[in-house]
């Protein structure tokens, strides 16, 4: 999660963690991974819980997650 956002319009800086945890993961031999973002937390309680509706909304919608 981040308190502010790193994609989208709004993105303040770019998300530097994502391709730096994909490498060090492949490096160990983990090559598909999928990452779930929960960004905007740190502007309140109202954006804290549309961001979790979206990161919920994007786990469910994952293809290798769908039961």
């Amino acid at each position: 999660s981040s308190g502010g956002e790193f994609s989208g319009g709004a993105a303040r800086q770019p998300d530097f963690l994502t391709p730096y945890l994909k490498h060090v993961l492949g490096t160990i031999g983990l090559h598909s991974v999928s990452f779930f973002s929960v960004e905007g937390t740190a502007r309140g309680e109202a954006a804290l819980q549309a961001a979790r509706a979206r990161a919920e909304a994007a786990i469910a919608a994952h293809p290798s997650l769908a039961g």
